[in-house]
Parts: C-alpha cells; sequence; structure tokens
C-alpha cells in the first residue's frame, strides 16, 4: 500500500536490517502528504505484535468509514550506555562508536568480543537485542574469531558501508560490484571462502535475502571458474541487469543484437574468443538453457554456437572455421525440433543444397537416409516436420518429391486414428475429426462416446474421460466417488505459460531470467517484477 501510494518501494535505500529495526520499534515514517485515515490502516496493519495487528474486523470497520483510534506508536526507550574504554585515550559511548574502534584495533576487538566485554556492556545498558545477537556470534564463529569480529562489527553499526579490500568505501551493491572487478585477482581467491567479508556484509546488513545471496555467490565458486564466478557476483549486484561493453551500456541483449556500430562490434568478436568473457557469461546468464557454456566460441556446441550466431546475427559463422555440412548434419541428429537454430544456419548464408561428401548428399537426402534411426530418436512427426522445414528454408526440390512419396505412405499407414488409449479393461481410440471410438468392459458405461464431438484429448480406466475443444469435459463410466460430475467444468486446458513462467521464478511477461541482488528486474525485457 506504500508502495502504490510512492510510486515506488518503500525502504528504498535502507538496509534490511534497519528496516526491520524501524519497523519492530514502530518507527517507520509515513509520507507527510499520506491522508490521515490512510495512514491509520497502514499504521494498523503493520504492527509488528500479532496480538495488535489489524484484523478482518478492524478493516471492515475501516472500509465503511466508521471512527478507528490511529494505533499507538510503541513508546519510545532511550538506550544509555555507560563509556567503554577502549585504549588509554578513547573510549565508546554507542555500539557505532564500538564498531568503529573494532575496526581500527582488530585484535583488541577480538578480545572484546570473546572475553564477553561487549555483552556485558549492552547487557549492563539493557540492549537485550544487541546482546543476544552478539552473543550468538561469538559462539558461532568460535573458531574463526577474524570473521566473528567482522560479523560484529556490522551487527553493532548495520548502516556501515561496505569497504574493499583497497579501502575503497562502497555505499550501494553497484559500488560494491565495480569495487570487487576492480580488484578481481584477490576476490577471485577470497570469494572461495564461506566466511569472505563479502558473505558476512551481506548476510549480517540484509537480513535473510543478504544471506540467500551470500550462499549463492558461494555456490558460484563451487561450481564455475573463478573468473565466471566472480562475473556472476559482478551481475547479481548490479540492479539494472545491464551490461557495458567499451563505451555503450546494453541494458539488454536486443540492444547489443542491433549494434551497428564497427567499433563495438569488433569488441564483441574479441569478447566471444575469450574464455569466461565479460559478455559470454551475461549472455549465458540470462539464456542459461541455451547457453549454458562461456568457452570460446570454438569450443561452444554446435546448438550454443548457432544460438548464439542468433543473439548476434553481425557475428559470421564462417569468419570462425567451421564446417558448414558437419554443423547441419549435427542439428539433423540431434536438434530436429529447433526450427530456431535451422532458420538461423540460413539466416548466416550457409548452403543447403548441394552439401555432402562424395555421395553429394543435400539435407533432405541425409534425413530421408537415415529416416528410421532419427524417426526412433526424436519420433516420426518431427522428422517429416524437419524436411518440411528443410524444403521451405531452400533444399533440394528433387529430394523433396522423394519425401513426399514417404509422407504419403507414411498417412495411408497411419490410418484415421490420432490418439489411441488403453487400460485393463478397455482401449479408447480418438479419431482426428474429434469423434471417440471404444471397445471393451461396458458394465458401467465406459465405452459409450458415440456422441461425444469435438474431442481433442481422452483418457480411460474405471472411467472415461474427454477433454473438448471447447475447455469443457465428458466423462462416463463408473462414478461412486462423484469422478464423472465434470458437467459444470469450464476453461479446462494448458495452464497459460506466463502463469508458468511466474510459478518457475522467471519474468512473468517474457519468460526471461531475473536479475538485481534485491530488486528483481527481468534481463531479457527489462520489466521490473
Amino acid at each position: 500500500m506504500i508502495e502504490l501510494w510512492l510510486g515506488e518501494k518503500p525502504f528504498k535505500g535502507i538496509k534490511a536490517v534497519t528496516r526491520n529495526y524501524l519497523i519492530a520499534e514502530e518507527k517507520a515514517d509515513l509520507p507527510a502528504d499520506m491522508p490521515s485515515d490512510y495512514a491509520t490502516l497502514i499504521q494498523g496493519l503493520i504492527r509488528p505484535q500479532r496480538k495488535d495487528r489489524w484484523g478482518q474486523e478492524q478493516v471492515k470497520k475501516w472500509l465503511n468509514g466508521e471512527a478507528l483510534a490511529p494505533s499507538k506508536k510503541k513508546a519510545s526507550v532511550s538506550i544509555l550506555y555507560d563509556p567503554l574504554k577502549f585504549s588509554a585515550s578513547e573510549y565508546a559511548s554507542n555500539p557505532g562508536e564500538l564498531a568503529a574502534l573494532m575496526e581500527k584495533y582488530s585484535d583488541m576487538g577480538k578480545s572484546f568480543l570473546y572475553d564477553d566485554f561487549i555483552t556485558g556492556w549492552l547487557k549492563k545498558a539493557g540492549d537485550v537485542m544487541l546482546f543476544n545477537r552478539v552473543q550468538n556470534i561469538a559462539s558461532q564463529y568460535a573458531s574463526d574469531k577474524d570473521a566473528g569480529l567482522y560479523t560484529a562489527i556490522f551487527t553493532l553499526d548495520p548502516e556501515r558501508s561496505f569497504k574493499s579490500r583497497s579501502g575503497k568505501i562502497c555505499k550501494t551493491a553497484e559500488d560494491i560490484a565495480d569495487a570487487i572487478m576492480a580488484e578481481s585477482a584477490y576476490y577471485m581467491e577470497d570469494l572461495k571462502r564461506p566466511n569472505a567479508n563479502l558473505y558476512l556484509y551481506l548476510a549480517t546488513t540484509e537480513g535473510s535475502q543478504g544471506k540467500e545471496a551470500a550462499d549463492v555467490f558461494c555456490k558460484y565458486f563451487k561450481e564455475y571458474s573463478p573468473k565466471r564466478a566472480l562475473a556472476l557476483v559482478y551481475f547479481k549486484l548490479q540492479s539494472d541487469g545491464g551490461i557495458t561493453i567499451g563505451t555503450k551500456h546494453y541494458q539488454s541483449p536486443d540492444e547489443l543484437k542491433h549494434e551497428k556500430d564497427c567499433a563495438q562490434i569488433d569488441l564483441v568478436k574479441k569478447a566471444v574468443t575469450e574464455k569466461d568473457s565479460m559478455m559470454l557469461v551475461w549472455l549465458s546468464d540470462i539464456y542459461g538453457d541455451n547457453l549454458k557454456s562461456t568457452e570460446v566460441f570454438s569450443n561452444l556446441s554446435i546448438p550454443e554456437q548457432f544460438f548464439l550466431l542468433g543473439l548476434l546475427p553481425f557475428l559470421s559463422f564462417k569468419e570462425f572455421g567451421g564446417d558448414s555440412w558437419d554443423a547441419l548434419r549435427y542439428l539433423i541428429d540431434s536438434c530436429l525440433g529447433r526450427s530456431d537454430l535451422f532458420e538461423i544456419y540460413v539466416a548466416q548464408g550457409l548452403p543447403l543444397t548441394g552439401q555432402g561428401c562424395g555421395d553429394k548428399r543435400t539435407p533432405i537426402d541425409y534425413a530421408v537416409c537415415c529416416f528410421n534411426e532419427l524417426s526412433g530418436k526424436h519420433g516420426t512427426d518431427t522428422v517429416y516436420n524437419l524436411i518440411r522445414l528443410l524444403h521451405k528454408l531452400g533444399a533440394d526440390e528433387n529430394q523433396y518429391r522423394e519425401y513426399k512419396v514417404r509422407e504419403a505412405e507414411r498417412k495411408a499407414n497411419v490410418g484415421k486414428y490420432q490418439k489411441c488409449v488403453a487400460s485393463s479393461s478397455n482401449t479408447v481410440g480418438l479419431k482426428v475429426d474429434g469423434t471417440v471410438v471404444a471397445v471393451g468392459w461396458n458394465k458401467n458405461g465406459e465405452c459409450n462416446v458415440r456422441r461425444w464431438r469435438d474431442i481433442v484429448a481422452v483418457a480411460t480406466g474405471l472411467h472415461t474421460v474427454g477433454l473438448k475443444a471447447d475447455g469443457t469435459v465428458v466423462a462416463v463410466g463408473r462414478n461412486d466417488y462423484c469422478q464423472c460430475n465434470v458437467s459444470g467444468w469450464r476453461d479446462i486446458g494448458p495452464v497459460p505459460e506466463e502463469k508458468i513462467w511466474e510459478w518457475r521464478g522467471l519474468c512473468k511477461f517474457c519468460g526471461g531470467k531475473l536479475g538485481g541482488l534485491f530488486t528483481k528486474k527481468c534481463k531479457v525485457c527489462g520489466k521490473e517484477q
């Protein structure tokens, strides 16, 4: 509701730990221009204690315009800390000052942390929350005191900025991304450690989201090369999901696809010949299903090569010295259902006619000769669809005539049934005209399908079910548990693709991968979720 009013996410730029503290202590300020009745509703809904939080009854009263007193804010309690002597001339009068001294004098800081000076100081001041957190840190990191010290510093002062190895102060996730990339040699080794400072910082200052991000980053360094892993961390920390190549920043692969500048294109060509280059890692992160590897172009699989050529049409397959006939034969053998790859092959200006070795076979000839083997691997329909596509894209007409003969034979053998299903007691056939036939056990009417029309799918057992083209369902047979009571069903059919994308954690607009550490934004269409 606050986001609707502001037009942006609330608590923007505030770390998760600070945000949670503001809500728990009821110190979250609402916009000054927000109407009092609207503010009253929000205050009631975000009360930290469940027993005090508004429920259905209060919301109904608010909607009906009944007067409701604003939620009383929790009484503010100031915590007074005794001055804590840290060195001969330096004292800490609050947790923030203590954190600064612990960072300045690390050995003394570890001594204070693990000898219970800090917990005793917090307990005396009555700061129960910080007392418990610091006590847990000392216990959790008993065998790694450097990690314990670092975690304690950011626990005492969660608004503290991350400092890189060289001392660069990083106020935002983007600053951190730039810093670790500028010091890549160090961080490619450091981030292999589960207790690396960056991971501790994220987990301490960004709550559960930060801990999840740290776990993901650490996993990258177990699964990939250090160079690729660091690039992935960099892109996750960047909020816009784009990439800078040379002098230009590209928000999405589509922008890169339409590049016309020769200097920029040369940089892209250089990037595809560099293993684990930033650009290859970026594209692989977005299109992982089609571009899993970040090897140099010549070491990519044939499908990955042509997928990349489709993304970057200014690249040339010939320029990289590939054999077009070997590539086409591989696509026929392994990628029959990927019409996009064959279209990219043709768009590259690679030949579909006169290909072959000593026997001068064409692509269609090759597919026909290997028909049985290909059908066994991919299915008959897939092979025929490929042959039609090859002809459409310009393959030899003479070979296409031979295919037509084979297709006529196939149609004659297939008969008139689109699908058959069977159970132990009956068999049901779905005809191409949408009618259904059935034979077998019919004690409960399982085979009474003669009047069915416009059926697109069937299933059978102790009862028979048919899905109609309009999304309704018909059923006959045993009905002990009302399993045939489907007359009121509507809109049955495939789940919309957009909903499936959303369930899988992808962009609900285009199905692309989401990027950003704390703000989820599509890497393909650029829309924020």
